[in-house]
C-alpha cells in the first residue's frame, strides 16, 4: 500500500514540476519541459506494474513487517537521494552529482553495490553529459569535472574555449 502511495505522491510532484517548467519556458522544446517531461512518462511506466497489481493481505507475520519496512526504508532513502542531487548539482556539476545519485540509486534499489552497474552508470552519464555539451549545446551546471571534459572535447575538436 506504501508503494502505491509513494508512487502516487511521485508522479504528482513530477506532474507539479512539469507544469511548473512549462510556465516558466516561452516554449515546450526547452530542456527542462523535455527532461521533465520524460521523467513523468517513464516514472508513470515503471509505476503501472505497482499500481496494477492487487492490493496484498494484510501483514500476518514479523517477516512481512520487516520486508514492509525496509521497503520504506529503501523508497525514503532513494528519495533523499534524488533530493540532495537537486540540491547539489549546481555545487558539484552535472557529471559528479549526476554519478554519485545514479550509483547511490543503484545501490539502494538492488540491495547491495554493483561495480559493473556503477561503471554502466558512470558511463551513462559521461555520454549524456557530451552529448548535451557537444551536440545539443544545453548548458548543464559546471563543476571542475565538467569543465575538465569540456576543455578536453574542444580541444580535440580543434575549438579553443
Amino acid at each position: 500500500m506504501f508503494e502505491r502511495i509513494a508512487s502516487l505522491i511521485l508522479i504528482c510532484v513530477l506532474g507539479l514540476l512539469l507544469a511548473g517548467a512549462v510556465h516558466d519556458t516561452p516554449s515546450l522544446a526547452t530542456y527542462p519541459v523535455i527532461v521533465t517531461a520524460t521523467t513523468l512518462a517513464l516514472t508513470v511506466l515503471a509505476v503501472m506494474p505497482i499500481a496494477l497489481r492487487p492490493l496484498p493481505e494484510s501483514p500476518k507475520s514479523a517477516e512481512s513487517s520487516s520486508r514492509l519496512s525496509i521497503s520504506l526504508l529503501r523508497t525514503i532513502a532513494f528519495c533523499a537521494v534524488w533530493i540532495s542531487y537537486a540540491a547539489l548539482l549546481n555545487t558539484f556539476g552535472f557529471i559528479l552529482a549526476s554519478s554519485v545519485a545514479m550509483i547511490a540509486s543503484l545501490w539502494i534499489v538492488l540491495g547491495r553495490f554493483r561495480p559493473l552497474a556503477s561503471a554502466a552508470a558512470v558511463t551513462f552519464v559521461l555520454t549524456l553529459a557530451i552529448l548535451v555539451t557537444t551536440i545539443l549545446f544545453v548548458p548543464v551546471p559546471k563543476g571542475p569535472i565538467d569543465h575538465w571534459i569540456d576543455e578536453a572535447i574542444f580541444s580535440l575538436k580543434g575549438h579553443s574555449k
